[in-house]
Parts: structure tokens; C-alpha cells; sequence
């Protein structure tokens, strides 16, 4: 009998060093932006036409298209039909209240002090930790819409 025929192969894979890991991160990232600045179409799946006439629809300001939460398709409505709608269900005080940007601000802090302790701990992974982490969070100022 052969030795490899009673061997398993090993499926297992070893955790990567935090710092190879973020190694990998970025150079996959800088290999994606040079592809993204050099690459170069042969068949576009629009025409010259319809091409244009997306980026008068993009360059539009009076109309807003989204993506509906729950579904599939587009949704277009006239933005200040949507800007209304919105101001309409924001001005429900049983359902949202008045928060200042600090208070947002200190959530953020103590959500991510949490999950760098759940990291410390092991009880999440660093993909999960990556995942998680709110590195540079965007906050909308509603005052002026």
C-alpha cells in the first residue's frame, strides 16, 4: 500500500498575521486601482445615445433615483416630492426625536470601542472587525434640504 493513498490531504488554513493581512488589503487595493485607471472597454453595452441621455438623467437635479428598500427595480420621484415626503415622516416625533452631532459622534466611539474589545477578546474575527468598523462615518446635515 502506498502512503499517499492513506493520507489525507490537509484542508487546514492558518489564521494570516494581522500585518500580512493588511498587507494583502492594500496591495489588492492598489492592484484594483490600476486596473480601474487602465482598463479599457472594446464593446460598451450602451450607445452613444443612451449614453448621453444617462448623464443628463445623472446631471438631473430635479428628479432623484434610488434603489427601493425592499425589491428589485428603480424608484424616481421629483426631489422636492421626496424632500417633502421625507420632512412629512421625519417630523414624526413618535418614531424619531432631535439628536445633535456629538451625540451621534460619542455612539460611534462607543460601538467602535466595543468591537476593538471584542477583537482583543477573540470574540470576533479581524474580517469581522473590518466589516464592522465604522472608520469614517457619514453623517447627512438635514438643516438646509
Amino acid at each position: 500500500m502506498l502512503i499517499t493513498e492513506i493520507l489525507m490531504h490537509c484542508i487546514y488554513n492558518p489564521p494570516l498575521h494581522p500585518l500580512l493581512e493588511t498587507y494583502e488589503k492594500l496591495v489588492m487595493e492598489d492592484i484594483y486601482n490600476e486596473f480601474k485607471q487602465n482598463r479599457r472597454f472594446e464593446h460598451y453595452n450602451l450607445t452613444k445615445n443612451e449614453s448621453n441621455l444617462l448623464g443628463d438623467l445623472r446631471n438631473n437635479h430635479s428628479i432623484r433615483i434610488m434603489v427601493p428598500d425592499k425589491g428589485g427595480g428603480i424608484a424616481i420621484f421629483k426631489s422636492e416630492n421626496y424632500s417633502n415626503a421625507m420632512k412629512v415622516l421625519l417630523a414624526d416625533e413618535n418614531t424619531y426625536c432631535h439628536t445633535s452631532i456629538n451625540q451621534i459622534n460619542i455612539s460611534y466611539s462607543r460601538i467602535n470601542s466595543h468591537l476593538e474589545e471584542y477583537l482583543v477578546e477573540g470574540r470576533i474575527s479581524p474580517s469581522e472587525y473590518d466589516f464592522l468598523f465604522t472608520k469614517f462615518p457619514k453623517i447627512r446635515n438635514t438643516k438646509n434640504t
